[in-house]
């Protein structure tokens, strides 16, 4: 799955939704750390559990 980071998500949110709807989804990476926080999907980003439940 296509990463990118979280702070290029929240400068253009609408054309990184339509290029998610369109290939099927991409992951969110956190900006400072890089990993994976998450997955953006037509109803938004859907936020990875992080509980150590």
């Amino acid at each position: 799955m296509e990463q990118i980071s979280e702070n290029t998500y929240f400068l253009n949110p609408e054309k990184w939704q339509n290029i998610a709807n369109i290939i099927g989804g991409l992951e969110i990476c956190d900006s400072e750390t890089g990993w994976p926080i998450g997955v953006l999907k037509p109803v938004g980003i859907e936020y990875y559990d992080d509980s150590d439940d």
